[in-house]
């Protein structure tokens, strides 16, 4: 077991969904860049984010609001989320 996995067991259910979360985002917004080849400045002109709020967003520092994440959406015309409907049975 390597050391992000040890740390990783430590964590209580809700903790480790939540860095799971952060994590999938910066990397979504990463990946957003990479596919338009822009650099982090076009993305901050292009979202209206801030240089702060973009570092903690890339860097899981953030806990960003679903307006937040809907402006970033909607400005970048790119996929964020993706959110799973569960019906009952």
């Amino acid at each position: 077991m390597n050391i992000i996995e040890e740390l990783a067991s430590r964590l209580g259910a809700e903790e480790a969904l939540y860095y799971d979360w952060q994590f999938s985002l910066a990397r979504r917004i990463s990946q957003i860049m990479d596919e338009r080849d822009m650099t982090r400045q076009d993305f901050i002109q292009q979202t209206n984010l801030t240089e702060a709020e973009l570092d903690e967003l890339l860097h899981c520092g953030s806990d960003p609001t679903l307006s937040m994440l809907a402006r970033i959406s909607a400005l970048s015309d790119s996929k964020l989320l993706e959110w799973v409907i569960v019906t009952g049975k």
